[in-house]
């Protein structure tokens, strides 16, 4: 800050003695460009110039310390170090073992079992998602039918249904059409109190 006032008092100087006419707001014009051109710290221009590239290439040494002193410092440095070849890999082939019964045994059985197995999953995965469709304020419900596909009726025609047994609770807690209920079927006239109306 010193160097930066002197350099101020020095500029007003040279102008009184060239005789030029300094009216205060001159004056003080010159005395703030001086010092904004002058007095800017170092730090301000490392700021405006920006901070270094981060993928800039670091040159590192290629010597290797070998023996270190107490305090960490190195003591003695070895020659660079020598770059190793590359590693080759050869791939193998696996053996073939031959199979045993058991292996045999829940092959067959996961072939058996795998339209079971993935009608089970599907409706697991249904039955997760179907609290985020039909909420408490739902309008319908959803019945599965036989063949997995998924039917809304009203509240109304599923609590009759529902009275008769004709829908039933799933294992994975969805409702289903009881076995052997064909829902498409029209349903039979209702019956007339004593035969009369």
């Amino acid at each position: 800050m010193k160097t930066c006032c002197v350099l101020i008092v020095a500029t007003l100087c040279v102008d009184a003695a060239a005789g030029m006419s300094c009216t205060r707001r001159a004056a003080f014009s010159r005395a703030a460009c001086a010092a904004a051109s002058t007095c800017v710290p170092r730090e301000a221009f490392a700021a405006q110039r920006g901070a270094e590239d981060a993928y800039a290439m670091q040159v590192f040494e290629d010597t290797v310390c070998s023996q270190r002193t107490m305090l960490g410092a190195c003591k003695e440095v070895a020659g660079p170090r020598a770059v190793a070849p590359p590693a080759t890999f050869s791939t193998l082939q696996a053996t073939g073992e031959p199979e045993s019964e058991l292996v045999k045994r829940l092959l067959e059985r996961s072939a058996v079992n795998a339209e079971a197995n993935a009608r089970l999953v599907k409706e697991k995965t249904v039955a997760a998602g179907l609290s985020g469709v039909y909420g408490p304020f739902a309008k319908a419900v959803p019945v599965m039918r036989a063949d997995g596909n998924f039917e809304e009726i009203s509240f109304a025609r599923y609590d009759k249904l529902k009275d008769k047994g004709k829908i039933v609770r799933t294992a994975t807690g969805l409702d289903a059409y009881a076995q052997g209920f064909d829902p498409d079927a029209p349903e039979p006239p209702p019956e007339k109190f004593l035969g009369l109306f």
